[in-house]
């Protein structure tokens, strides 16, 4: 099962968590350029994720 909890103050997706029987695997962006990955047992590694336009996503797509 999935759960979606939303926060008015955000416009896009800045976290996803999976449970799972070893711990949480989470990818958090807190800010516009760096995502912080966090797996069980590793330590926190820090992931250059830009936030991308609408035009370069729909460029990808087509």
């Amino acid at each position: 099962p999935a759960t979606i909890v939303g926060d008015p103050a955000r416009r896009a997706l800045d976290r996803v968590a999976l449970i799972t029987d070893d711990g949480a695997v989470e990818l958090d962006r807190p800010g516009r350029s760096v995502a912080v990955l966090t797996q069980p047992g590793q330590p926190e590694q820090q992931i250059a994720m830009p936030v991308r336009d609408l035009n370069a996503c729909l460029a990808e797509e087509l």
